[in-house]
């Protein structure tokens, strides 16, 4: 018999085969050539200050704006901090869709 907690997980799993996370948005898909892990949140930073604290502050609101889990968002700014100015693009790139 399976317990509560792997239940639950394999529900998780099945929700996302189904193509939806629990928040009802897409599911992210594995970091793929194709795109962002989250395509469906855009966030503009073409004529907007370039600030290095404005850009993570603008992928993390648009992120909660779009139903994004916070454990995600989360992991989403260590790896954005985690090195200079441009790895905070490429990061806000492979997480979002930048315009």
């Amino acid at each position: 018999m399976k317990s509560i907690e792997e239940a639950s997980k394999g529900q998780e799993r099945e929700d996302r085969k189904g193509g939806l996370d629990f928040t009802g948005q897409p599911a992210p898909e594995e970091k793929s050539a194709s795109g962002p892990k989250y395509p469906y949140v855009k966030v503009q930073l073409t004529g907007r200050d370039g600030n290095a604290f404005g850009i993570l502050a603008r992928v993390q609101r648009e992120m909660r704006r779009a139903g994004v889990p916070p454990t995600e968002i989360e992991a989403f700014r260590v790896e954005a901090m985690s090195g200079d100015y441009d790895n905070l693009l490429a990061t806000a790139m492979k997480w979002v869709d930048v315009s």
